[in-house]
């Protein structure tokens, strides 16, 4: 419900708590968020976020939740463990799972809902259940994943493949992580992922 409360600057979206899973309560609004975000097709669409397991794929649907409440959309956000509803109006619903609205409860189920789901502790089965083809659906999950198997069929999803964090990306961030003090170090060897750079730094590179 603190999506509704955020602050935003210098490229910063603050929360006031912690962002689900995670430990941090702000959240670095990456360029490539913002491009990825303005290029998902509005209507009856699906898409995929995709990319390297450790750069940000589940923050970015935080980020897309955050934009989409903003902009005064109806989102269903699916967030293990949460199913989070928001209305468009300013309501929060919370959904038990297997509780969502019913299949031809189409008031629920169009074109004007935004679904968000992260793939993280997911399976197949759990997106068979959704209404995929009435609403715009986004799926965050790592490439060759089985689940996205039926997804990819007709009518075909876009495909946005995020990038690797820049070293000026993650200097910007650093200093959230304090027991990242060597991560220039550890960058040169393991590239711009941030669990590995910033957050698992318990050994050497």
């Amino acid at each position: 419900n603190s999506i509704c409360n955020t602050t935003e600057r210098d490229g910063w979206i603050s929360f006031g708590q912690k962002i689900p899973s995670t430990t941090l309560e702000n959240l670095y609004a990456r360029t490539s968020y913002r491009t990825i975000a303005s290029s998902i097709n509005p209507g009856i669409n699906k898409a995929i976020i995709t990319g390297t397991p450790g750069i940000g794929k589940s923050l970015f649907l935080i980020y897309l939740l955050w934009k989409l409440v903003k902009d005064g959309k109806r989102v269903l956000f699916i967030y293990h463990p949460f199913n989070i509803y928001y209305d468009g109006k300013g309501g929060v619903f919370h959904f038990e799972d297997g509780q969502l609205p019913l299949d031809n409860d189409f008031s629920f189920w169009n074109d004007t809902l935004g679904c968000l789901f992260d793939a993280k502790g997911k399976k197949e089965a759990h997106l068979g259940e959704l209404l995929v083809e009435l609403c715009t659906f986004i799926l965050s999950t790592s490439p060759n994943r089985e689940l996205l198997n039926d997804f990819k069929k007709n009518p075909v999803p876009q495909v946005f493949y995020m990038p690797t964090w820049t070293e000026a990306e993650l200097e910007a961030i650093a200093d959230i992580f304090p027991g990242a003090n060597q991560w220039c170090d550890r960058f040169v060897f393991l590239g711009g992922i941030p669990r590995h750079v910033l957050e698992v730094t318990a050994q050497d590179p």
